[in-house]
């Protein structure tokens, strides 16, 4: 007996054993891999996240037992999210190649009002003609691709992202203007960092250098805070509750932010133009900032990658 390249020789139990073990073997190594094959096809043709976007095989994820795919990381990030917001949009795929026995019963239908349509019109009878053309018609009309309705809902993309909806100039100003909060908040995460790190080492070193370093970093950092703030309703729109509680922890946390950087603007002031004021109460508040930022930055960071961004394993 042959079985691929080896040849086994002879009767009884292990030539059968021997068959019987590489079938085994070939199921085993297989299995995983066919497993593996299978969840690389997306249930959906779309993205969830953006209805409009044709999903990318390489993003998908497992989801109530089907994989559903993305158009890109950032929309896999939001779904693992909040899985709940976005489940009721996977459009499963569907054929759209009709059965051939229902492609014969359409001609046989056609072929028959056309041959009525023939008869009456040899009868002389062309109003009924004109009813059966108009059955015709009707028929094709009525025979259109349903995948229409899945596109049916329009500026998605551009909702999901935090731009008006409106077409009108300060609508598109509005959301041209949000595009720069992203990289707004990098001068308040830095600035207010460093003018924490400057109040560190002025007081270990004692030297008045990191007074006016800090004071600097201060007046940058709130600046940019504020600015950011108003960018980032910009870019979110007003809403006081959003669909995503991450969104909303985030959009207050940036505000309070804002708001607690220019008290500190202030407290600061008053302490660096008097010399016999403590800087205790100053301090205090500038590490509290400091502590805003960061928190307010990994909630933002959790709106594109996810909670578990940072997750050790």
């Amino acid at each position: 007996m042959v079985l691929g390249s080896w040849e086994l020789k002879g009767d009884g139990v292990a030539p059968v054993a021997c068959r019987v073990a590489v079938v085994a073997l070939l199921g085993v190594v297989y299995s995983p891999w066919s497993a593996t094959a299978r969840q690389q096809n997306p249930v959906n043709a779309l993205c969830p996240v953006m209805t409009q976007e044709e999903v990318n095989p390489e993003f998908t994820t497992i989801f109530e037992g089907r994989v559903i795919g993305f158009c890109c990381d950032k929309c896999l990030a939001k779904f693992k999210a909040n899985p709940s917001r976005y489940a009721a949009r996977v459009v499963v795929r569907e054929v759209k190649s009709p059965p051939i026995d229902a492609e014969d019963d359409q001609e046989e239908e056609a072929e028959k009002l056309l041959g009525d349509r023939q008869a009456m019109e040899a009868h002389g009878d062309h109003a009924h003609g004109d009813v059966a053309a108009q059955d015709i018609n009707q028929g094709e009309a009525h025979d259109h691709d349903p995948n229409e309705d899945e596109h049916s809902e329009s500026g998605d993309h551009d909702h999901e992202h935090g731009h008006p909806q409106g077409r009108g100039f300060f609508a598109k100003a509005i959301g041209w203007l949000g595009k720069f909060h992203p990289p707004m908040v990098n001068f308040p995460i830095a600035m207010i960092l460093a003018a924490a790190l400057a109040e560190l080492l002025l007081v270990a070193t004692k030297r008045s250098f990191f007074v006016n370093a800090g004071r600097f970093c201060l007046w940058v950092g709130c600046v940019g805070a504020v600015a950011a703030t108003v960018l980032g309703w910009l870019f979110g729109g007003f809403h006081l509750v959003d669909d995503s509680w991450i969104l909303t922890t985030h959009r207050w946390l940036g505000t309070t932010t804002a708001a607690w950087s220019v008290l500190l603007l202030v407290v600061g002031e008053r302490t660096f133009r008097r010399a016999d004021a403590s800087p205790t109460g100053y301090r205090a508040m500038l590490f509290i900032g400091a502590a805003l930022v960061c928190v307010t930055g990994f909630f933002g960071g959790s709106l594109i990658y996810g909670l578990t961004h940072y997750a050790w394993s």
